[in-house]
């Protein structure tokens, strides 16, 4: 019984440091859950960008804008074809007739 002090003060201090472990251990998972959730959203994220981007790339091109007014419009003019034009149009020094129309 010479040692029971420093039993005593071991025990309450291993006791002390599990359940200190216990609580850190806790903290840890909910911060991986929440990681977890902003990584999923994230990847979300990402995909409605691809999506939108592929998107955004069809609706500049003048022939799928074309088939879209075929599939609302039943008979389109092909006399009257509308020219869309673009930046790199826009931005060419060479054109000088362009007219502006109030659309």
């Amino acid at each position: 019984m010479k040692y029971t002090k420093q039993i005593v003060i071991l025990m309450s201090v291993n006791l002390i440091i599990a359940l200190l472990l216990i609580f850190i251990g806790h903290n840890s998972r909910q911060i991986e859950i929440t990681n977890s959730n902003l990584e999923s959203s994230i990847n979300q994220l990402k995909k409605e960008i691809v999506i939108n981007k592929i998107e955004y790339t069809f609706h500049n091109n003048s022939e799928y804008l074309k088939k879209l007014y075929e599939l609302y419009k039943k008979k389109i003019d092909d006399n009257h074809e509308n020219i869309i034009l673009t930046f790199n149009d826009f931005s060419s020094k060479d054109m000088n007739n362009i007219f502006l129309v109030d659309y």
